[in-house]
């Protein structure tokens, strides 16, 4: 059965218009991802080539673009990141990240003229800046990709999944925390894990390298494609 395709959504209504009809509902809850091809363009653009420079355009998008050039890396490309590392971020997490990619053998760069491109919503939705509770009006809801000023991280974008669909059934009245966890997969079978809260006025910093965290993120990446994105039992991990 074809996926119907949003043309239009009513917050305060709460109803969304698709090309199959209308539907209407007592809550309305919008986690519609973001438009990624043409990041996927540049990934496809830049594997046929030795060496790859290129920058982030935009802060939110930076740790999508520490991933590809890691991924790059491990590939064989000698890769040059460009610009200023997590610069929205705390500068403790900045050098940590450097440091792992530095001894990646990513050479850090001043600037470069190619960009990695952003990821944007898909039409006709917006970034949003919800409440603490993420809700954009009364009974309508925004979590994942387009929640503005959060990072691009599918980890945090299934936790605001996951309170969301608690609040709407309202087992969940405390404010929605914020909490930074994410894993890049560096060359020789190593990864950087990083944990911090720090970004929402947190004190939290936790980031180290290790073979462990780089065996569980392959696990995680093959299990998620395996049950088309149904992480099941491991969603707590």
């Amino acid at each position: 059965m074809r996926k119907a395709r949003v043309k239009d959504y009513d917050l305060k209504g709460l109803y969304v218009k698709t090309d199959q009809g209308e539907q209407q509902g007592d809550i309305l809850i919008l986690t519609p991802g973001c438009d990624r091809i043409e990041q996927l363009k540049f990934i496809r653009s830049v594997l046929s080539r030795s060496e790859v420079s290129f920058e982030a355009n935009d802060d939110y998008d930076e740790l999508t673009a520490l991933q590809v050039a890691t991924y790059l890396a491990r590939k064989g490309k000698k890769v040059t990141y460009c610009g200023p590392i997590l610069r929205r971020w705390d500068s403790r997490l900045a050098e940590a990240v450097a440091r792992a990619l530095e001894l990646a053998g990513i050479r850090l760069a001043e600037g470069c003229s190619t960009v990695f491109p952003d990821c944007r919503p898909n039409h006709p939705f917006e970034f949003f800046s919800p409440n603490d509770r993420l809700e954009v009006a009364k009974n309508a809801y925004a979590g994942g990709d387009i929640v503005k000023d959060f990072p691009k991280v599918g980890e945090l974008a299934m936790r605001t999944g996951k309170y969301i669909a608690r609040a709407a059934l309202g087992k969940e009245d405390r404010p929605f925390k914020p909490v930074l966890i994410n894993v890049i997969k560096l060359p020789k079978g190593k990864a950087l894990y990083i944990r911090t809260d720090l970004p929402w006025n947190g004190n939290t910093l936790v980031t180290k390298v290790s073979r462990f965290r780089y065996l569980t993120k392959s696990f995680l990446e093959r299990y998620y494609l395996a049950s088309n994105g149904r992480m099941g039992l491991l969603e707590n991990l």
